[in-house]
């Protein structure tokens, strides 16, 4: 029987996921070739690829019609898509059209949400809300701010304190200071109002009457303690007001001085000089 033989071999060569058993036969003798592709294909089996490239206007759609996800060029969607790894990482845009529910962490270097608004966070920790001067942006609950505040250019601060001679334009003061310097300082006057008592005096010579008292500390705006706020008795009777003076020394010392002339008497050591105005009390 004649001898059958190619005449070159038939050679059979693999590529990346496909396999040969023979690479060359000349039916020489007899042998059996077997191919395969290094894994189970079957309708149940686990398949794992490499890679997965497709045109542009096509998709791919794993799963059944009620729990899927679809491949698609530069897009993955899905009736139910759960990731399961640690993490996962988007290089480009990505584009989320219904909810999305994240437990956990969510890093990113910048973030923008336009829709109806317009919010953008940058990798820096600024943030932007709105685009243009119609948005209107509302916040329930409090508001803390740690920093400077800028309205149309200008940064603004606040302040409390009533000392407003500085006539800056970029301070807000607070409810306290403006009804001190619109109405004045109704605490304190209130307080230096109610500031009046007598005193009677330590010591008496001639002409001068000493108390252990001080003046009325005044708020802003009001008039200094005088004379005038004062009246001054010896024995019982009031004293005459255009003979005498007043001076306030250190150390809580009031002195009452008297013009004796314009009086025509003098003080006595056993005289008691009593002073009715206004004290610290």
């Amino acid at each position: 029987m004649p001898i059958f033989k190619f005449k070159n071999p038939l050679r059979t060569s693999g590529s990346n996921g496909f396999q040969t058993s023979i690479t060359d036969q000349d039916a020489n003798v007899s042998t059996i070739n077997v191919f395969s592709i290094g894994q189970e294909v079957g309708t149940d089996s686990n398949v794992e690829f490499d890679g997965v490239s497709q045109p542009e206007a096509q998709t791919a759609i794993i799963g059944t019609d009620e729990n899927n996800m679809v491949l698609g060029y530069e897009f993955i969607s899905g009736s139910n898509l759960t990731f399961t790894t640690d993490e996962q990482g988007i290089s480009e845009n990505y584009t989320h059209e219904d909810d999305i529910t994240i437990n956990g962490n969510i890093n990113f270097f910048s973030a923008s949400a336009e829709q109806e608004n317009t919010v953008r966070i940058e990798s820096s920790g600024s943030t932007k809300f709105g685009d243009t001067l119609d948005d209107l942006h509302q916040i329930t609950g409090s508001f803390n701010v740690t920093g400077s505040m800028s309205l149309n250019g200008t940064t603004l601060s606040v302040s409390d304190n009533s000392d407003v001679s500085l006539g800056r334009q970029n301070v807000v003061v607070t409810e306290r200071v403006g009804s001190i310097v619109l109405g004045g300082d109704t605490i304190t006057e209130n307080e230096y109002l109610r500031k009046i008592c007598a005193k009677k005096a330590n010591t008496i010579s001639n002409s001068t009457a000493s108390f252990a008292a001080t003046t009325a500390s005044i708020s802003t705006g009001m008039t200094t303690t005088s004379i005038h706020d004062f009246q001054f008795f010896i024995n019982g009777m009031i004293m005459e007001f255009d003979a005498l003076s007043i001076q306030q020394n250190p150390a809580n010392e009031f002195e009452l001085h008297i013009n004796t002339d314009s009086l025509g008497y003098t003080l006595q050591g056993d005289d008691e000089i009593v002073a009715w105005g206004k004290f610290n009390l």
